[in-house]
């Protein structure tokens, strides 16, 4: 049996491994759920934690024992979160979440994970990329390399749609907590990486916050009381701000009151968020000698990045339709795979 080598996309708010396959084709390993990612979201109760999505829906019940959004602050020391007499960094909770993905490949592998290849977004600096080592360490795993995101992303790209075009290519990659836009020359199955642009917090979330506003400024005026985080919260606005992605309008019931919530005024909402992207994405080229002219095309990764909006705003920006392969939020751990392997 071959070792098993794995790519992980460690994520703001969803995690995810895959592997390549007897055939030589990346695949996602999918979690005890039988789901290809897995919540970035740790609880711990008297010294035992749980992962993923069992923790995730403890985030507004039990808030004191639940963490997340740890890689936002990886790599600062100052922070620490106190759970009953413990303390915990966002180095240490995110060994518990690889530990928790090193887990469930190797029992769905039925071998021991070998090595494995991490990502991270392009702007993290020395420490954070240090600190995501460590975790790694931590949690049992042999990390020798790790890769940029959009890095990843187009490995992925450029191996799953076969690109017959070689050529300058954007990775646009909105994930659930950072952005990145990378400027790419792709021939084949090569990349060479020009510049990279991000923003460090800039995602998912922040649109989860938006619409959140919306809905506590909509409950206030009809019951003229303030909205309980257990009746709705982030993780309620994220289910809702992906139906707005494929309906006009949602009408969301909270008790007594209806409340009805358009694209149109979500749009509006995270208008600035997006241009923040863009214009991270015009000083990508500013950096270097092209212009989006020069562009054969532009991918798309990052589960955010199936919101119309920022598609069609991204469209306005680079005069190309945007290109989705299968499913974003996978993008990034399948193309970790493909590095692991050219390793």
């Amino acid at each position: 049996m071959s070792d098993l080598v794995i790519g992980i996309d460690l994520g703001t708010t969803y995690s995810g491994a895959a592997y390549i396959d007897e055939s030589g084709f990346p695949c996602m390993i999918p979690n005890n759920r039988g789901k290809n990612i897995t919540p970035s979201v740790v609880h711990i109760d008297k010294g035992n934690a749980k992962v993923g999505e069992s923790a995730k829906n403890l985030l507004y019940s039990k808030p004191d024992n639940t963490i997340d959004e740890v890689k936002r602050v990886i790599g600062d020391n100052t922070v620490t979160y106190k759970v009953d007499s413990d303390t915990h960094t966002p180095t240490s909770i995110s060994a518990l979440i690889l530990s928790h993905i090193k887990g469930y490949v190797e029992e769905h592998c039925k071998q021991e994970v070998s090595s494995a290849v991490i990502s991270v977004p392009a702007n993290f600096g020395n420490d954070q990329r240090e600190e995501t080592m460590q975790a790694a360490q931590m949690a049992g795993l042999s990390v020798e390399f790790i890769i940029n995101e959009p890095t990843a992303a187009a490995l992925a790209y450029a191996k799953l749609s076969k690109i017959k075009n070689s050529g300058l290519y954007a990775i646009y990659d909105l994930g659930g907590g950072t952005f990145d836009c990378t400027i790419a020359n792709i021939n084949g199955d090569e990349v060479d990486i020009v510049t990279s642009q991000g923003v460090s917090k800039l995602g998912g979330k922040d649109f989860d916050e938006q619409l959140l506003e919306i809905v506590k400024k909509k409950y206030k005026k009809i019951t003229k009381k303030e909205l309980p985080a257990t009746k709705y919260n982030m993780n309620s606005a994220e289910k809702d701000k992906i139906e707005l992605s494929y309906q006009d309008d949602i009408m969301i019931f909270i008790d007594e009151a209806s409340i009805e919530v358009s694209r149109k005024e979500f749009e509006l909402s995270i208008k600035n968020l997006v241009q923040q992207s863009m214009m991270a994405v015009e000083a990508a080229f500013d950096s270097t000698e092209y212009t989006v002219d020069d562009l054969q095309g532009v991918i798309l990764a990052g589960g955010s990045t199936r919101i119309p909006y920022v598609q069609s705003e991204l469209k306005k920006l680079v005069k190309l339709d945007p290109e989705m392969h299968d499913n974003p939020d996978e993008t990034i751990a399948l193309g970790a795979a493909i590095y692991a392997t050219k390793k």
